[in-house]
């Protein structure tokens, strides 16, 4: 079997909101020791531009792959307020990264409480089982990744992706992210 690599993870394994290193607020420059260190200057690049995350994971951390299903970790990017980069990216990669599965998606979630709910959109990306490994394949992910950020626009004021998902019930989302964005500090 092939020598694996893996990334670098700078967050608990765990997650959820039993696990505030995967929530960050990364207006606080502290909470910046807990992006992986693989994707922490893509993550930098996309919220100054104006894309908000507030939880990421690299991927591509070690695991026990020796079942014969054993997947390889999943990376993602996750925003709040939701937004299209993760369409943008999603439809840009699935066409020349052939080594990983993606996932583009946005949705509401309640956390076990409606006083702990989540708007976002997420960007998701794996690994494909039968290939071992390497950090290389990350490194050329993360590249494509910002170059294609790179190439959008900054992005200004409030709307955007939310009043397209929830149109009328934009307001009552507005206050769910704002509460959220309280929580997360």
């Amino acid at each position: 079997m092939p020598k694996l690599e893996f990334l670098q993870r700078a967050h608990s394994e765990k997650y959820g909101d039993s696990d505030m290193s995967n929530w960050k607020d990364l207006r606080l420059k502290r909470n910046w020791s807990f992006v992986d260190p693989a994707i922490r200057s893509l993550v930098r690049l996309l919220n100054r531009i104006g894309f908000t995350t507030f939880s990421s994971c690299s991927g591509g951390h070690g695991s026990d792959r020796t079942a014969e299903d054993a997947e390889h970790y999943r990376g993602y990017l996750t925003f709040s307020p939701p937004s299209r980069v993760v369409f943008k990216l999603y439809l840009a990669l699935q066409k020349e990264n052939r080594r990983f599965e993606f996932g583009a998606l946005a949705g509401v979630n309640n956390e076990g409480a409606s006083s702990r709910q989540t708007v976002y959109s997420k960007l998701e990306w794996q690994l494909e089982a039968h290939y071992s490994s390497k950090l290389w394949y990350y490194s050329e992910l993360f590249e494509d990744m910002t170059r294609i950020v790179q190439e959008l626009k900054p992005i200004s004021g409030e709307g955007g992706l939310l009043s397209d998902i929830l149109k009328e019930d934009f307001v009552q989302g507005n206050r769910i992210i704002r509460l959220q964005q309280r929580r997360f500090r």
